[in-house]
């Protein structure tokens, strides 16, 4: 991810720092939900990892939705954006090969993440045949 929006304020100290933002990815398709780490403290976290889903026939006609997300000690991750793709479209094409999409606000429209400049997440995709299985590099 780039140009994360900064979320959380620090003011137990005595200089306030910039806002920062503890940044994890959940991918949901239907039922299935993974996420990545979390990694503090930043507004452009990278997360080198990759995911896998199954795919079934009826998830063929879904979107897979990625989502950018705060993590919080109480558990009450704020989502700060989001990102739809749908499945058949990486299905049809094969593989997207490190993309940057820009993520979309979640009240909708596009979103302005830390120093005006659109906050993005870098994807790669790549599918393989019976039964489909979608791998998801984040």
């Amino acid at each position: 991810c780039r140009n994360l929006p900064p979320v959380d304020m620090d003011f137990t100290s005595e200089v306030q720092k910039e806002g920062v933002c503890n940044p994890f990815v959940e991918v949901v398709l239907g039922r299935q939900r993974l996420q990545t780490r979390v990694i503090r403290e930043t507004l452009n976290p990278v997360f080198n990892q990759t995911h896998r889903i199954f795919i079934s026939e009826p998830e063929l006609g879904r979107e897979i939705q990625v989502c950018a997300k705060d993590w919080t000690m109480t558990g009450e991750h704020k989502t700060v954006g989001v990102v739809q793709i749908a499945v058949k479209d990486i299905i049809d094409i094969g593989h997207i090969d490190s993309d940057w999409f820009h993520f979309e606000n979640v009240m909708g429209g596009g979103f302005v993440g830390h120093n005006d400049e659109p906050s993005e997440i870098s994807l790669s995709f790549r599918s393989e045949v019976v039964p489909v299985v979608l791998s998801v590099g984040i």
